[in-house]
């Protein structure tokens, strides 16, 4: 973080805030790090565990909904449901087949595939440019 942080100011000269967003729970000692500390030297930055996050705020933009499948939730099933009904509901067919398909892919982290594929269709994310990409891949 701190080379990441040096190369951007360097080039850029300007204020730099620096997230890292973890994706998939883990104990590892690594995921409660925001900081790194070496005689002199000390360079903080901010750590986003996706699953201790509210789910809403991610549910309530489309974006993030792709997101959403690794928040925080008492039902991860039922947050996959709303997910998918969210997604449903984009009115742009590029649009919702993108995000489909992101959200699949990163729900992949969390969720057996069967219930992504019952929740999520599975044609949709076919037709999704992200979707093609990884295959060609």
């Amino acid at each position: 973080m701190l080379k990441y942080w040096m190369l951007l100011y360097g080039k850029y000269w300007c204020d730099i805030e620096q997230v890292v967003i973890l994706l998939k729970e883990t104990d590892s000692e690594l995921a409660s790090q925001d900081k790194f500390e070496r005689q002199n030297t000390r360079h903080s930055y901010r750590v986003i565990r996706l699953w201790e996050e509210e789910s809403a705020p991610f549910l309530a933009d489309n974006a993030l909904l792709p997101l959403a499948t690794l928040t925080r939730s008492e039902s991860p099933t039922a947050l996959l449901s709303q997910v998918a009904e969210r997604i449903g509901r984009i009115e742009e067919p590029d649009r919702q087949r993108n995000i489909s398909a992101a959200a699949e892919i990163l729900g992949g982290l969390r969720f057996d595939k069967n219930l992504i594929r019952q929740l999520l269709r599975e044609e949709i994310m076919k037709e999704s440019v992200i979707y093609q990409d990884l295959r060609k891949k």
